[in-house]
């Protein structure tokens, strides 16, 4: 190959290859954490939905079965209605047609979510992100007879119920 021809080859010169490299760890310094942040998103939304799949198998458990108006249904009664539901220990309170979740903490990514009392417009309206408590026990019944971190009756059986039904 003679000198003309080698000299007139077109090439990138390392200045250029090292700007792209530093142009590329720029990008992928913006876009991993973005990714995470979806990622860690998409996990707290597949937890809610989960709740909302416990409440509608409760208003199902109800529709199949004669039920009284005010009373815990147990995550071992609805096990019939619904499978691999990932909330640990949970159980739905039903309050004159009204539904509400109460769960254990559930680990949703690098955060905790714990259902109190939650019913199905608090869960939907739930934009908060990270650890946190999705509804309010206070008001109910249920706020001063149950310890929800242990799920024990604390009234000592004197309702004849247990919160979480075993």
């Amino acid at each position: 190959m003679d000198k003309k021809a080698w000299l007139s080859q077109k090439g990138f010169t390392l200045v250029e290859l090292l700007a792209v490299i530093v142009i590329l760890g720029i990008v992928a310094g913006i876009a991993i954490p973005s990714i995470g942040g979806i990622i860690q998103k998409t996990r707290e939304d597949a937890v809610k939905a989960e709740a909302l799949q416990v409440l509608d198998s409760a208003r199902l458990y109800d529709t199949t079965t004669e039920a009284t108006s005010d009373r815990v249904i147990s995550s071992e009664e609805l096990s019939s209605y619904i499978e691999d539901v990932d909330l640990g220990n949970y159980s739905v309170i039903v309050n004159s047609s009204n539904y509400s979740l109460t769960t254990s903490t559930v680990t949703a990514g690098n955060a905790s979510i714990t259902f109190e009392c939650a019913t199905l417009l608090e869960i939907n309206q739930d934009s908060e992100r990270g650890t946190r408590t999705i509804g309010s026990c206070e008001g109910t019944e249920t706020d001063t007879e149950t310890d929800t971190d242990t799920g024990t009756d604390t009234d000592n059986g004197t309702d004849g119920k247990s919160f979480w039904n075993g």
